[in-house]
């Protein structure tokens, strides 16, 4: 079971794919209700395609608060431009190490969060494992 302590990590890195997203949702918004938590979250969320995007109206509801930004990557879109609304962020492609590697400021003090199919979470951890990132600091739902 996940527990959240209030500003323990500086940020929580969030990796999900498909239907991992409803657990991610949930933790992001008991972290933004708070206005004591200083925690930055961010979002990296796999989905096959854009029609795939499950619970959009919570994620641009969480994302206006200023602690949540989101990437959504899609792996069978190709002109992921034409897809686009106002403010989303999509990729077309999947999560790479590099992706996760890029938002690592002090991996002492970020937290990696995964949920998805065995497969994809299989993959988070070996990218997290690539990384140096320690598997205390690592939480899989």
């Amino acid at each position: 079971m996940f527990l959240h302590s209030p500003n323990k990590y500086m940020k929580y890195i969030m990796l999900a794919a498909g239907t991992g997203i409803a657990p991610m949702i949930n933790v992001c918004k008991d972290i933004v209700r708070d206005d004591g938590d200083i925690t930055t979250l961010r979002l990296l969320y796999a989905c096959k395609t854009y029609e795939d995007i499950l619970l959009s109206s919570d994620l641009k509801q969480v994302a206006s608060h200023w602690n949540f930004t989101y990437k959504t990557f899609l792996s069978q879109e190709k002109e992921v431009e034409k897809k686009r609304s106002y403010g989303e962020n999509l990729v077309s492609g999947k999560i790479t190490k590099d992706d996760i590697d890029l938002e690592l400021i002090n991996p002492l003090s970020t937290r990696v969060l995964i949920c998805g199919t065995r497969e994809f979470n299989s993959a988070m951890i070996d990218h997290c494992n690539q990384l140096n990132i320690q598997t205390e600091h690592i939480f899989k739902f």
